[in-house]
């Protein structure tokens, strides 16, 4: 209850408290909480209190699923929503719900061991079975039904194995599960051609998201062997990605292991495979030191629960979200327990005094670091808020703090650099590229800050670096065109808009990672291109430029359509680009302009007026703007 009352405050939801008082205030009674519970733990390793409480805590989560579900469905009527609930991706909320089903299914066996009313023990782990199996269907994830179906098999083979004495019975029950759910998936796709089809789009590789993930994970696979001993660093893919992706820019590998061999090398993976492991032979070590049955099956259901977890992270990141990692753990623990009896907690050792004042010594190390970094990430969303608000003066302050709690915090001085003066802003910016050098976000904004200070040259190296780190950086490269422009070096201007073209073109533009974003720079290049071509100064005449348009026009009414969502998450962080939308509507008005001309030389005079009238819609001087535009690329 204290740590529900103190995580409702924090809540981004509820308000800031930005007294130091109050903060610490919250901080302990996190503390305090966690706590508790660890002694609670310690004392009562199994019982039914302490699963019900994980699993009042998953029914909550898919009970808001169920709600939002709902909502979205009849409220807003959009039929094919994907189910976010308190995660933000469906795919790893499915994956959580996966673990707390088995818990659920194990639990009733810990509610026996407690000598209850059965009807009031059971309670909780049935009425979160029935959530959870309402809410996963609307999750849509493929991979987490996947996980659920192998680690079933497992479940039911564990039962065969506990509640059957003979070993006769064991053999048969076990070999009709195998036939069942395994034999039986192969018979029915034969029986229904039409679920057979159904199985093979879902699964092939011409399915975008498929090979979004197929062309991730081989980019991944590259990104660990090119740094084989000691990765790029923890928590650092997304920082070093850049350079690898073949499909769109992503900042998670979407497969556990090999982000893992990425961010910490092929040793590190080694030690990430044998902690799993080490959960799972502690939990069959369980299911066969059991004193009887009831615990036997609750360490089964823990056992399938950490199934779910290894099986999920070969499709996605369920070991990257604080919630999955900790039911992780609490799976094990529960079901470890349930497994160890007098004769094992007799052979226990007592911790010497001086192993006992180093472990109290490196946590407290290791909390107040924790708390320090803490809490400057907090100033850091603090200044986000601020910046929402548009408080920037407030913003700075909350990022100035930031940067001297955690001197090495590159993406506060990231933030700090764009609400400081310009030579200030620079000297930042340049601070957080050093800090974090493989990540392309800040060069290309140290080249923005060069450019508006005058210095072409040092922006555009900023820019070549940026691309350098990250070849699908599209705002890079066009800021290297339009300097190379203003410098008079059209060849160097037209080969950067070909190369977003070519991106645009390639795996990388038709396997994003978000598929309703919508990237406006394309729409851009197809415009340069039309506007050299319409000038002559390169050849292929006012077709090609049509065209280009026409692409150009496609491209900046989908992202009317559907682009904006994007626009407002990113917005929502503090991550979108001012003055998008004008942006977007001043460039389909030049394109409707061009295209009036093309098209008034055509002799489709009536066509023309239409696109015309369409352009002067946007601006009344657009024939201006557009003239300006033929001088630049001729001078």
């Amino acid at each position: 209850m204290i740590l529900v009352a103190a995580g409702c405050v924090v809540h981004d939801w509820f308000s800031y408290y930005d007294t130091p008082a109050q903060v610490m205030l919250l901080l302990a009674l996190i503390a305090v909480g966690s706590l508790l519970i660890f002694a609670y733990l310690w004392a009562r390793p199994a019982g039914i209190d302490t699963i019900s409480v994980a699993l009042v805590a998953t029914g909550i989560v898919a009970l808001y699923g169920i709600h939002e579900w709902l909502n979205v469905r009849f409220v807003v009527g959009n039929e094919t929503w994907q189910v976010f609930s308190t995660f933000y991706n469906p795919n790893p909320l499915a994956g959580f719900l996966g673990m707390a089903l088995f818990l659920s299914l194990g639990a009733p066996g810990c509610a026996i061991i407690a000598k209850r009313g059965a009807a009031r023990s059971h309670f909780f782990p049935i009425i979160t079975a029935i959530l959870i199996l309402a809410c996963l269907p609307f999750t849509y994830s493929k991979g987490a039904w996947a996980s659920l179906y192998l680690a079933g098999a497992v479940w039911l083979i564990l039962l065969a194995l506990i509640l059957s004495t003979s070993r006769l019975k064991k053999a048969v029950l076990i070999g009709l599960i195998l036939a069942v759910m395994f034999a039986a998936p192969v018979g029915l796709s034969f029986a229904r051609p039409g679920l057979q089809a159904k199985a093979r789009t879902a699964l092939s590789l011409k399915n975008r998201s498929n090979m979004f993930r197929y062309l991730t994970w081989k980019a991944s696979l590259e990104m660990a062997a090119g740094y084989p001993w000691t990765g790029v660093g923890a928590g650092a893919f997304e920082y070093g990605f850049g350079q690898y992706a073949i499909a769109g820019y992503t900042r998670r590998a979407h497969q556990n292991y090999l982000e893992t061999a990425a961010e910490l090398g092929w040793p590190g993976l080694f030690c990430f495979v044998w902690l799993l492991a080490a959960g799972i032979v502690g939990l069959g070590r369980a299911v066969k030191r059991a004193q009887n049955g009831e615990k036997k099956i609750l360490a089964a259901g823990a056992l399938c629960a950490s199934l779910v977890m290894i099986f999920h992270s070969f499709l996605d990141y369920d070991w990257y979200i604080g919630a999955n990692m900790t039911f992780f753990f609490l799976a094990c623990g529960l079901g470890i327990s349930a497994g160890s009896g007098a004769a094992a907690d007799a052979g226990k050792g007592k911790m010497r005094i001086g192993w006992r004042v180093t472990a109290v010594v490196f946590f407290l190390l290791l909390a107040a670091k924790a708390v320090t970094l803490g809490w400057a990430d907090r100033e850091y969303r603090a200044a986000q808020e601020s910046t929402r608000k548009g408080l920037f003066l407030e913003a700075r302050s909350h990022l100035q703090r930031a940067v001297r709690l955690a001197p090495d915090f590159g993406r506060a001085y990231w933030k700090l650099a764009s609400l400081s003066p310009s030579q200030e802003s620079i000297s930042l910016l340049e601070k957080a590229a050093s800090l974090e050098p493989k990540y392309p976000v800040y060069p290309a904004s140290l080249g923005r800050m060069r450019k508006e200070a005058g210095d072409l040259e040092g922006a555009l190296s900023a820019y070549r670096e940026t691309t350098a780190l990250n070849p699908q950086q599209l705002n890079a490269w066009i800021s290297i065109a339009e300097i190379n422009l203003t410098l008079g070096r059209r060849e160097e201007a037209i080969e950067a808009f070909q190369h977003i073209i070519e991106i645009q073109q390639g795996p990388a533009g038709r396997y994003q990672a978000i598929e309703y974003e919508v990237k406006i720079e394309y729409a851009e290049a197809h415009y340069a291109m039309a506007v050299v071509l319409s000038n002559g100064v390169i050849e292929g005449g006012e077709e090609t430029a049509m065209e280009h348009l026409q692409e150009a026009v496609r491209l900046l009414k989908k992202y009317e359509r559907v682009g904006r969502m994007f626009t407002e998450q990113r917005r929502v962080i503090g991550e979108a680009a001012p003055g998008i939308e004008d942006k977007v509507a001043l460039l389909k008005g030049k394109c409707y302009f061009r295209m009036a001309g093309i098209l008034r030389g055509r002799g489709e005079q009536a066509e023309a007026d239409e696109m015309l009238a369409s352009a002067m819609e946007v601006r009344s001087d657009i024939a201006r703007i557009v003239a300006a535009e033929d001088l630049e690329w001729l001078k």
